[in-house]
């Protein structure tokens, strides 16, 4: 058996027993039926998925515009695995981040302290004619780059609207990572989280609602991130396909009649 097929089966093990560990009736969002995973025609209208293969790289890489698609993202860069001028920093194991060819994005803690996220631009909130008001993150394709230490975690943390959404070093403190509260309100943050083995790893699309049981609806913002060991250290990782579901502004009937 290849360590690529042995990782895979550990992952799934380890996705099957986290999933099982959070299907609780404390745990924020509302909890959802297998047949309510499945999005309807209506719901579909809005869905777009973010490939990021529109951004050009200049030897390989790229930063994001200011805003893309409605979002600004921080602490990601865009990035084309296959670049050969990438060829000595990115291993030959991680040309797969890449779902979509030729680009997807690597994220990493900041400098500051500030974890990789992505939120509704500032500049459109508030004109229902050009941003959303919130969106539903129905799935995105992940991975840890090279091959991490053991017990790598990454983890998922979704804000919705009028959520304090503080990114910083200091985000491990203030929350109980992957055990949600009983008394947690359907305001409050969702998160969500899995471990790594060390070794290569191929993407795997996480299936939000599904995983997690919840429907990640009404955010204004996505944190995600990677450590490892007792200091809690960063590890950079790669994301593709996020696939989004757009919630618009509802408009003032009297306002559409002139």
């Amino acid at each position: 058996m290849n360590t690529i097929y042995a990782s895979a089966l550990v992952l799934t093990a380890l996705l099957t027993s986290l999933t099982d560990g959070l299907r609780t009736a404390g745990d924020p969002g509302a909890d959802i039926s297998q047949h309510q995973i499945i999005l309807s025609g209506e719901q579909s209208a809005n869905l777009q998925t973010l490939n990021f293969d529109d951004i050009p790289t200049s030897a390989g890489i790229a930063n994001l515009p200011t805003s893309y698609n409605h979002l600004t993202f921080t602490s990601f860069n865009a990035f084309a695995p296959k670049d050969p001028a990438l060829e000595n920093w990115i291993a030959p194991n991680d040309h797969n981040c890449a779902i979509s060819s030729p680009n997807a994005i690597i994220g990493s803690q900041s400098s500051n302290g500030e974890y990789p996220s992505f939120g509704i631009s500032p500049a459109g909130k508030g004109d229902s004619s050009s941003s959303p008001r919130s969106f539903t993150l129905h799935s995105l394709t992940m991975k840890p780059m090279e091959s991490p230490p053991p017990g790598t975690t990454i983890y998922i943390r979704g804000y919705p609207v009028g959520v304090s959404s503080s990114i910083s070093s200091s985000l491990q403190a203030k929350v109980k990572l992957g055990k949600a509260s009983k008394q947690q309100s359907a305001r409050e943050p969702m998160l969500w989280h899995v471990d790594f083995v060390s070794d290569y790893h191929l993407p795997f699309e996480v299936k939000v609602a599904e995983y997690s049981r919840k429907r990640w609806d009404g955010l204004e913002r996505v944190v995600i991130w990677a450590e490892f060991g007792e200091g809690k250290l960063d590890w950079e990782f790669c994301l593709d396909d996020v696939v989004l579901e757009w919630e618009w502004e509802k408009k003032d009937s009297s306002s559409m009649l002139g």
